[in-house]
């Protein structure tokens, strides 16, 4: 499609979004300015249109002259109901001739799946890796470098007076295959005198989300870690939620490591037995057993408490002693 626009009047070509599309959905096109200067820009711009709020989502820069050129923006999963609308205004001394070529979605459908998907471990120092922004959050992660005594990049929410304490912001992972253990690690920072909660949700489809791990309020001026394994029969996505809770302070992560195994993970350095009971073992010689048991699930008889200390919900896990009777529980072996 070619545009040649005369003056300084504007050329527009839109195009309606009805539904929702993928969180990997992304708009490619190439396009053309003719006499265009490299490096200076191209008065090609692409706008999101819904109702009357108008929000720029790319104007690409003349890389070469007079040459075909490449341009893709993630559209993500946002809400149907909007146009997504290029325009052209030239500027007095700027080019008045426009190509666009092209033009596809891409990763937009329900399950697509884009390549790489599976690429969770991010140190953030580049992008968000395979992690996806959630659009329909009422706030976004920042990737930046805080001040916060760890080098490079990560990602970060901060609250303050200004915001709803209910914001919340999300990173969504693509769903991963079932089948294999999955182990989970990455680092977090909670600090402020009035900030809210961490939490990893994991969902398998058509069911409903799942809080696995979550700390809430200040974790004091330092870098902590979290363990988590997860063995599905399912495919499972993965979401980290910040949520702002409060007036003031930061929530941050970062070096995530996601990685897949046919055998076991690691043993949680810190154990909340939300993915296994890292390391520890029953005695085979003990009258009764510990069980791993949700709070939920408990048997009728029991009198322990239906929501666990670390999710404070029926959904955390526990470890329980049905019976009064003494059972033990080896500790592992220390590492030579």
């Amino acid at each position: 499609m070619h545009a040649h626009v005369e003056g300084f009047s504007e050329a527009n070509l839109e195009y309606s979004v009805v539904k929702r599309a993928a969180p990997g959905c992304q708009i490619s096109f190439w396009f053309y300015i003719l006499g265009g200067t490299p490096s200076a820009s191209s008065g090609l711009k692409l706008k999101m249109v819904r109702g009357d709020a108008q929000k720029e989502l790319l104007e690409p820069p003349i890389r070469q002259k007079d040459s075909w050129e490449n341009a893709t923006v993630l559209i993500s999963n946002r809400p149907g109901g909007y146009k997504l609308v290029f325009t052209f205004k030239p500027s007095f001394y700027g080019p008045k001739d426009v190509m666009l070529d092209d033009i596809r979605f891409e990763n937009c459908g329900e399950g697509d799946v884009p390549a790489g998907s599976d690429q969770l471990s991010c140190e953030f120092e580049k992008d968000t890796c395979s992690w996806y922004h959630d659009i329909t959050a009422s706030l976004s992660w920042k990737r930046i470098v805080p001040d916060l005594a760890r080098k490079g990049y990560c990602m970060l929410i901060e609250a303050t007076n200004k915001q709803n304490i209910s914001s919340a912001a999300r990173l969504v992972s693509f769903p991963q295959p079932a089948g294999q253990s999955i182990c989970v690690s990455f680092w977090y920072h909670i600090f402020g005198n009035s900030i809210g909660s961490l939490k990893f949700i994991v969902k398998h489809p058509d069911e409903p989300e799942v809080i696995v791990w979550m700390r809430s309020g200040t974790q004091g001026n330092k870098w902590r870690f979290a363990d988590l394994t997860f063995n599905s029969d399912k495919p499972i996505q993965f979401i980290l939620e910040a949520v702002v809770g409060g007036t003031q302070g930061i929530i941050a992560i970062d070096d995530i490591v996601v990685s897949h195994t046919s055998s076991s993970c690691p043993p949680e350095r810190e154990c909340t037995f939300q993915g296994s009971l890292c390391g520890l073992q029953p005695q085979p010689s003990a009258n009764f057993t510990w069980t791993r048991i949700r709070g939920g699930s408990q048997p009728a008889n029991s009198s322990g408490p239906t929501a666990d200390h670390t999710l404070g919900t029926e959904q955390g896990l526990q470890l329980l002693q049905i019976e009064s009777d003494l059972a033990n529980v080896m500790l592992p072996s220390c590492r030579k």
